[in-house]
């Protein structure tokens, strides 16, 4: 008697403990009037949170459906109806995400001691599967996989060694044992070998570099004076310079003719009647004060024509007046032009305003001084000794510039003077855009052996 009043105790303690109408988070519907008497818990906004990244907190049993104290039962202390059943998740309420979903339990006992079943057919947290759209481990999030090789991206750690199927293979490096790619024997040793050595030869005074120049003289009427002496003394000046192993030849941009304005340059540089030589062009061409440099990039189809490849280009402006186009202007487009790069203007222009000076010619002065030029001043008296100092300036560099036979690799061109070795940058400079080295400083002696060995590309 005593143990069934002590159980009869504990049915109304529980009634008190755990009214109807109280069920924790969520209500719980008892199946009234339903067709199947399922209990369906409706959770309350924002019951279900994405807060799982903490082991969850085991929590007294609030009879809602849950396991609410962990102990892998759902509301085992909790009152109910007989015959009733009721949804059921045995976790807690948060992991009722993703796939995880509700299983059913209904009320067993007799009618003195009615408690909630076991939790069946509830659907619980299992292993991730990344990247496929479902939430497998009910945490409301389906990551996405991390980078494989084989998934058709790039990414991540792989590299073209990791994953070629993802990355393409590898560009060609130095060290891997094959020359290829932009590797040469300059770049990479180790996979292309040696590059081969060439070696040319020249005799100082005997080999020179061919030298083409070209004269352009202003035919205003101001100029009648230096029109004469340029007709008179050309043939000096060629004179002078075939005393020399330079092999030259001279272009003349004016117009033609025996008229006072007009040039005619007579035998031996020139040919009969005004017309052209082996070492003399001319050039039929009217040219002003003010217009040579224009002039010569109109005609400079023909200057081109009537020069030899691989010379050396000099330009001798002589007028008393300055350009209408500018220094920059006229470097830029003449270095830009194929054999120019390293060509050389020499002015006998207005050095000084006054006297013969129309306009003092500093467009002709800055074009000198950027190409290592001579100048000279158009009101001279002595027009033979200027042509005696350019002369000899047109052969000394002829005789400093060494034509390669092939293209030079940087850092491995070595000159002798006869068994003297010589330093770059102090006896010689390498001019890689024209393949040529530049004699300076203490030149050889004359009829003095040059040698110049380089590496090549194969």
């Amino acid at each position: 008697m005593q143990q069934i009043n002590s159980r009869l105790f504990g049915w109304v303690l529980s009634l008190v403990l755990f009214p109807l109408c109280s069920c924790g988070g969520g209500t719980i519907s008892q199946g009234v009037g339903g067709t199947d008497g399922l209990a369906v818990i409706s959770p309350d906004a924002g019951t279900f949170r994405n807060d799982l990244e903490s082991a969850p907190t085991p929590k007294p049993e609030a009879c809602n459906g849950f396991d609410d104290d962990l102990d892998g039962e759902v509301d085992e202390d909790c009152r109910c109806t007989a015959g009733s059943t009721q949804g059921c998740y045995p976790g807690p309420e948060r992991e009722l995400l993703g796939v995880c979903a509700q299983g059913v339990q209904g009320c067993d006992g007799n009618d003195e001691f009615l408690t909630w079943g076991a939790c069946v057919g509830a659907v619980l947290p299992a292993g991730e599967i990344c990247g496929d759209g479902i939430d497998q481990d009910c945490d409301g999030v389906d990551p996405p996989c991390p980078p494989r090789c084989g998934d058709d991206s790039c990414n991540g750690t792989e590299t073209c060694k990791t994953c070629p199927a993802d990355c393409g293979p590898c560009p060609p490096e130095c060290g891997d044992g094959q020359c290829n790619g932009d590797e040469t024997c300059a770049t990479c040793l180790g996979d292309c070998g040696a590059c081969p050595m060439t070696c040319d030869h020249f005799t100082f005074g005997t080999n020179t570099r061919g030298t083409d120049i070209v004269w352009v003289v202003d035919q205003s009427s101001s100029m009648s004076t230096e029109i004469a002496a340029v007709k008179s003394k050309l043939n000096e000046f060629s004179n002078f310079i075939s005393q020399t192993s330079v092999d030259y030849h001279v272009v003349m941009l004016a117009d033609r003719g025996t008229s006072k304005y007009q040039i005619c340059i007579p035998p031996p540089l020139g040919g009969p009647g005004c017309g052209n030589s082996p070492r003399y062009t001319h050039i039929d061409q009217t040219i002003a004060s003010n217009n040579a440099l224009t002039k010569i990039q109109a005609r400079m189809i023909d200057i081109e024509a009537s020069l030899r490849k691989d010379s050396l280009r000099h330009f001798v402006i002589v007028t008393d007046d300055n350009s209408s186009l500018s220094a920059s202007s006229f470097h830029n487009y003449i270095t830009n032009r194929p054999g120019f790069h390293d060509y050389i203007l020499h002015g006998v222009v207005g050095m000084t305003s006054g006297g013969c000076v129309a306009r003092t010619g500093s467009v002709y002065k800055d074009l000198a001084a950027r190409t290592g030029g001579l100048l000279f001043h158009i009101c001279t008296a002595d027009w033979t000794a200027l042509f005696k100092e350019l002369s000899d300036k047109v052969a000394d560099l002829a005789q400093t510039h060494y034509k390669l036979s092939k293209t030079p690799l940087a850092n491995t061109v070595v000159v002798h003077y006869g068994l003297a070795a010589t330093q770059e940058g102090v006896d010689w400079d390498l001019d890689l855009v024209g393949s040529q080295v530049v004699l300076k400083g203490n030149l050889p002696q004359s009829g003095q052996s040059i040698d110049i060995c380089y590496e090549t590309l194969p």
